[in-house]
């Protein structure tokens, strides 16, 4: 055998050691949102600790409302700091970057003609979570920027707040 053909043969074997260290658990789950001008529930896919990707559906406060619109964010706890020592788990802080890209329809009551929208924009979410062996209930506040795309660029469009409660089950 060849020294090349040693090399990445080795290479490989510690790559893949690597990547499975990194993404030995991975997390699946469910939360509650709720924003400014509505919420809805999510599922959630964790490949790792600190990043999290979840995907929603917004269903709006008014029942006369037929928004439809769909969300997709990622979110990277780059702070995840233990808080105490509780009984069997750990409480907690996280914060982190993350980004969320958001389309649909949008429903205008004033008669308007209903318009695709299709958003994307910055958020920071804020929270608490109480690690257990193999479950991990949390709550978070999400401040959010909104750059509205479709059908009009315009940054900064809305700011605001919104926030969830779930939970992820480790595997």
């Amino acid at each position: 055998m060849n020294f090349k053909k040693k090399v990445a043969g080795l290479s490989a074997v510690l790559f893949a050691s690597v990547t499975i260290g990194a993404y030995a658990e991975f997390g699946i789950g469910v939360q509650g949102n709720i924003g400014l001008f509505g919420g809805g529930p999510s599922l959630l896919i964790s490949p790792s600790q600190k990043v999290h990707f979840t995907l929603d559906w917004y269903v709006p406060f008014s029942r006369s409302s037929k928004d439809i619109l769909f969300n997709l964010a990622v979110d990277f706890w780059a702070l995840d700091i233990q808080l105490a020592h509780l009984g069997p788990g750990d409480l907690k802080l996280f914060a982190g970057p993350g980004f969320f890209a958001r389309m649909g329809i949008r429903d205008y009551p004033d008669n308007r003609d209903d318009e695709f929208i299709l958003a994307a924009g910055l958020r920071i979410p804020i929270g608490v979570h109480y690690r257990l062996q193999g479950i991990d209930p949390f709550f978070m506040l999400v401040p959010a920027l909104d750059i509205k795309l479709l059908p009009a660029f315009n940054i900064g469009d809305w700011f605001g707040f919104g926030g969830a409660l779930g939970v992820r089950f480790w595997i």
